[in-house]
């Protein structure tokens, strides 16, 4: 850990369940390196005759290929925070499967990493699935500002994916209740997601979208003051470190999912040596435009569209078999006021929280979205009201999010793309355009120095049609890899959705294999949907 950053190990690392302190020490480092096998020279097959002597032809050998070595097992905690048995109302437990030991734990780290006074709450949950082994080192698990990461462990931990060890979440700052502003009205909420009023002028629909944006980012500031800076990556990858202290560790393994990949290479920037695995799955793009962005989410999310009406062919689903027509028809009713309170902003949130939840599996999800649809669509009530309930951007998210966005965009850029976007993603694009404004007005933040250096091989994960991550989110975060000296495997998985390994056999596997070993597989595989 470089001087100078991150200041873990000056304050008290506590649990909130039961009233006890545990001293952080400093910890050695340990450097997993992937040892290789000696080059081999290929054996000569020799045949006829050999120095006047008659020689036996003999078999054509292969050259051996050097094998790699598995990397030291994941490390198994010293010690552990105060655990306690946990049912918290903000989290969802599946009661028809067969339930993990979900338990929950805080610890308290500095609220500003570079020496500030103050600490903050730490909120972790560990699950541990039914089939985990004893002695297996658990997996940290990130879900950065898309999802709860506590969530997000319980429904891996709860899935059909189930890894066999447990599976600990540190939640995000602003993510959890511990930590959650609540800065926004329901009108801000609304007006983030509907996105601008309805209609074809760009220009008002900008100038709405930036009115509503300006209030809300100065409600959430104002509140965050004077801990503004406090609520990025670098901050939750700094959380990330106080449990590797607490558990008396040199290395963690690290499963980033989503936008956790902005705190997992933030925690490989500060601790290059602390890492023992990292995979990065669905991971959302780094380093690119606030335009990037929404332009590959928007190609995403009418790839999902396309496979969900794909999907109601063979599925016999409420929209009928003429799912296409009838998903635009709603779009461009949306758009004219003609499906009541139901904005293009939130028919659109509504259809990817469902496309890309982590649970349960696809067809069930995509069978009560067709259902709340093709209801919605008739004219229910109940069903529109449900629809444009749905927030892009609740409270912590928000802070979250733009937090770690990069620089915002204008007005003028919006009008710039809109009418071409408009085109090209004839159902979301004008909307994409105006998301680009969502964080327009939050203060400018310095962005997380990049990695220098990985030394663990790095697995990653995308799907391909996934509207969080958004079409081509890789190709940034492997150049970051790149730059860092790692060595990456892509598992490519075919179907709809976020998170493969949370929704694919193949994806699982793959992940599972690589934290008991470390090695990556010879040839990229490829996963079904």
């Amino acid at each position: 850990m470089r001087p100078g950053t991150w200041h873990a190990g000056s304050v008290r690392v506590t649990s909130s369940i039961l009233p006890r302190a545990a001293a952080l020490g400093v910890l050695g480092v340990l450097v997993a390196a992937c040892a290789t096998g000696p080059s081999l020279r290929p054996e000569l097959a020799l045949s006829g005759h050999q120095q006047g002597v008659d020689a036996t032809p003999t078999e054509e050998v292969e050259p051996d290929e050097p094998e790699e070595e598995p990397l030291p097992p994941i490390p198994v905690p010293e010690d552990q925070p105060s655990w306690a048995s946990c049912t918290e109302g903000t989290l969802e437990v599946p009661t028809d499967t067969d339930a993990p030991d979900i338990q929950c734990a805080t610890l308290f780290g500095p609220l500003d990493v570079d020496g500030g006074p103050g600490t903050i709450r730490i909120e972790l949950l560990r699950a541990v699935p039914t089939e985990a082994e004893e002695t297996a080192g658990p997996v940290v698990l990130t879900a950065g500002a898309d999802t709860s990461s506590r969530q997000a462990a319980i429904d891996l931990a709860t899935g059909d994916h189930a890894p066999d060890r447990p599976v600990v979440a540190v939640e995000r700052r602003g993510m959890g209740p511990a930590t959650a502003p609540d800065c926004l009205t329901e009108s801000e909420r609304r007006g983030l997601t509907a996105a601008g009023a309805e209609g074809s002028d760009p220009a008002a629909r900008a100038e709405q979208m930036g009115n509503t944006v300006n209030g809300a980012t100065v409600a959430c500031t104002d509140m965050l003051r004077p801990a503004l800076s406090s609520h990025d990556a670098r901050h939750a990858a700094a959380d990330i470190a106080v449990l590797k202290d607490a558990w008396q560790v040199d290395q963690i393994a690290l499963l980033a999912l989503g936008s956790g990949v902005d705190v997992a290479l933030a925690y490989a920037a500060e601790d290059p040596d602390g890492l023992a695995r990292l995979v990065l799955d669905s991971p959302t793009p780094v380093g690119v435009s606030a335009a990037d962005i929404e332009r590959g989410r928007a190609r995403a999310a009418e790839s999902a569209l396309d496979a969900l009406a794909a999907w109601c062919v063979g599925a016999d689903c409420a929209l009928g078999p003429d799912a296409t027509d009838r998903l635009t028809g709603m779009f461009d009713r949306a758009a004219d006021s003609g499906l009541g309170p139901v904005t293009v902003g939130a028919l659109r949130t509504t259809i990817e929280t469902h496309l890309t939840g982590l649970a349960p599996d696809f067809d069930t999800r995509a069978r009560e979205l067709t259902d709340l649809l093709a209801a919605a669509d008739d004219g229910g009530d109940g069903a529109r009201e449900a629809i444009a309930a749905a927030a892009v951007l609740g409270d912590g998210r928000f802070t979250a999010v733009c937090s770690d966005a990069p620089g915002g965009a204008t007005q003028a850029d919006v009008i710039a793309e809109y009418d071409q976007w408009a085109e090209q993603y004839p159902r979301v694009g004008a909307d994409a355009a105006l998301r680009m404004l969502q964080c327009a007005a939050w203060p400018s933040q310095d962005r997380p120095a990049g990695a220098e250096r990985i030394e663990v091989p790095v697995l990653v994960l995308t799907g391909a049609a996934d509207p969080v991550a958004g079409a081509g989110a890789t190709d940034p975060v492997l150049g970051a890899l790149q730059r860092a000296g790692a060595s990456t495997l892509t598992v490519n998985w075919a179907g709809t959705g976020h998170g493969a390994g949370w929704q694919s056999d193949c994806a699982a596997d793959q992940i599972a294999d690589y934290l008991d070993t470390g090695l990556l597989p010879m040839i990229a595989p490829s996963c079904p949907a």
